[in-house]
């Protein structure tokens, strides 16, 4: 539900970035549940239909953009039914049609009408049944069930999330004292493919320092989606604040990045499913892993700390009966994550911790020199996407030889 450029409003100006957050106003209020209506009482009718339905509310409104940006919210939460491909057809449609052009015919629409009836179609409907299953024929099944209060709540937090797409970095202190909500805040970060620096906070809270899309390599893009959708886990802390640097949106190249500061007082509602989200694939590898690893369970990860109060959360654990092993895997723009975790392999603070590189970090040039490393040799293998049970037995038998 992230806000596209175009839809995010925000004040540049004294040194920092301000969303221009929505208050639930009666014109605002009014707005959202003419919205909500329209598209709840859609069910059944096609997308393209209802956006043009939706042009008469957001025209009637005098703040347009707001309008567009509520409608965005709610049809990114829509569910729709989507039609049968019908590429088969058109391939079939426009073969007939060159055979039928060695012979025109005399007006175009008597030579759609030759093509249908070879195919046995109806003329009147051929052209649109052709081109049925474009995105906006989908139909539309279910539309959310929130009120107007929720929708704006939901539009303030697409907004934020669509200023964090232009992020260098995102700097968080968590004050909630709950360990295990830091525990899913470090996994749901690790799960996200994020990279973050950890560390114990005074009185028990937690800071995390986590690049933004402006500070990796490349897929700057599918990085910077991940962190938004992160920022909604975030919110599911009861006391937290954040600071983002920022690239404001449109700026002339070169801009520096500008302070964007978020927390719990702006009302950001948090979604737990987000917090403790899984991939599929991923879920899917943990369930066939002790199958393919005779003798070895996965088992839920400790935390590791640091001298200096850092912490790991590995990304998985697999015990054998003699103690878990840690497993870290480090994808393309974990380069500084991972030079850093060779060092403390190699002086000796994580005994019991294996490395997993992704191929595609390996081959960066500025990778090159970490591969020489003697840590790659002893704790290291090489995955795509994620490990190979094959690759995992082979570490797991250095480190734990039978």
């Amino acid at each position: 539900m992230v806000l596209t450029r175009d839809l995010l409003r925000f004040r540049a100006d004294a040194g920092r970035i301000e969303a221009r957050l929505l208050k639930p106003t009666p014109a605002v209020l009014a707005l959202a549940e003419q919205l909500l209506t329209h598209w709840r009482g859609g069910s059944g009718r096609m997308l393209g239909e209802l956006e043009d339905g939706e042009q008469t509310i957001l025209h009637g409104s005098r703040q347009m953009v707001v309008g567009r940006g509520l409608a965005k919210v709610i049809v990114d939460a829509c569910t729709f039914a989507d039609p049968e491909s019908l590429a088969a057809l058109r391939e079939i449609a426009f073969d007939t049609s060159a055979k039928l052009l060695a012979q025109p015919a005399v007006h175009v629409s008597a030579h759609v009408a030759a093509v249908a009836q070879v195919m046995g179609r109806d003329t009147a409907t051929f052209s649109d049944a052709l081109y049925a299953d474009l995105p906006d024929r989908a139909v539309l099944r279910e539309a959310p069930a929130w009120d107007a209060a929720s929708l704006i709540g939901r539009y303030n937090l697409a907004l934020c999330q669509g200023l964090l797409l232009g992020a260098r970095e995102l700097r968080v202190h968590v004050r909630d004292r709950d360990r295990g909500l830091h525990r899913r805040l470090v996994r749901s970060l690790r799960r996200r493919r994020l990279c973050a620096e950890i560390s114990l906070a005074d009185n028990d809270g937690l800071y995390l320092t986590i690049s933004g899309p402006a500070a990796v390599l490349d897929q700057r893009t599918a990085y910077g989606m991940q962190l938004a959708l992160f920022l909604p886990a975030l919110a599911c802390a009861r006391v937290w604040s954040a600071v983002a640097d920022v690239h404001p949106p449109c700026a002339a190249a070169g801009t520096p990045p500008l302070p964007f500061a978020l927390d719990a007082g702006m009302g950001l509602p948090g979604d737990l499913a987000l917090l403790d989200f899984v991939p599929t694939e991923l879920r899917d590898w943990l369930a066939t892993l002790s199958t393919k690893l005779p003798g070895w369970r996965a088992v839920d990860p400790d935390p590791i700390v640091l001298p200096g109060g850092g912490i790991i959360l590995p990304d998985l654990a697999l015990d054998d009966g003699a103690g878990p092993i840690a497993i870290e895997l480090f994808h393309r723009w974990h380069l500084r994550p991972l030079a850093e975790r060779l060092a403390q392999i190699e002086a000796g603070a994580l005994p019991s911790f294996l490395i997993g590189i992704d191929r595609s970090l390996k081959r960066l040039a500025e990778a090159r020199p970490l591969m020489d490393h003697a840590a790659v040799a002893s704790r290291g293998f090489l995955f795509s996407d994620l490990p190979s049970p094959r690759a995992l037995a082979e570490a797991l038998g250095r480190l734990r030889p039978v």
